[in-house]
């Protein structure tokens, strides 16, 4: 359900921006933010957008991958290397189909398109991802998860909302980004939910036979 709430928030911001419904909007809230890299907010805004960048990203990932390493969790691991790249590549052709140019009042430099924002979508997915890790397999005490699935958020909507704050991307860019994330985090997670039950429903099958 999820998965089809996010897919469908996509859809429905891009075909408003095909429309030309939403610059208006988005040039109202860029205008109410004034936007400073000396100020805490700036600063804190640039950070969020370094850490997603390498080479802080891996080092991020490296004790997650680390540890599915020495549990032999390989499917896993070769999930979240992979699928963080993957989604890289898909935003890189979404925002070649839109090609929609970036606000012109950014106060740092950035390059390429605009829709969506791949900071918003790729960090959906690499904390994402990353917070599925730590959820499932590193804790079963219920505040431990549930500090990981606050910080996991935390990370997500910041790194959004730095993108904001500091005019490289509209807020529908976000907005698309993340409902973009969310439909690929939530398929890759329901994917490795599933995925052993279908394993071994196939393996019953199979010795049945």
């Amino acid at each position: 359900m999820l998965a089809g709430i996010a897919l469908y928030a996509f859809g429905e911001l891009a075909d408003e921006l095909v429309e030309g419904t939403l610059l208006p909007i988005d040039r109202f809230i860029l205008g109410a933010i004034h936007p400073s890299s000396t100020a805490l907010p700036g600063q804190l805004s640039l950070v969020l957008s370094e850490l997603f960048r390498p080479p802080w990203a891996l080092v991020l990932a490296a004790p997650f991958l680390v540890y599915l390493l020495v549990c032999r969790r390989f499917t896993l691991l070769a999930v979240v290397i992979s699928v963080p790249i993957a989604t890289l590549l898909v935003t890189a052709a979404i925002k070649a189909i839109f090609q929609r140019g970036r606000p012109v009042t950014a106060i740092v430099e950035e390059i390429g398109y605009s829709f969506p924002s791949g900071h918003a979508m790729g960090a959906t997915v690499f904390y994402g991802l990353l917070g599925y890790v730590a959820w499932r397999f590193m804790t079963t005490n219920r505040r431990a998860r549930t500090a990981i699935a606050v910080i996991t958020a935390a990370f997500i909507l910041g790194t959004g909302l730095a993108r904001v704050y500091l005019h490289v991307h509209y807020p529908s860019d976000v907005l698309a980004g993340w409902a973009a994330g969310a439909f690929i985090l939530a398929g890759t997670i329901i994917a490795l939910e599933t995925w052993p039950r279908r394993r071994a429903a196939r393996a019953a099958r199979d010795s049945d036979a």
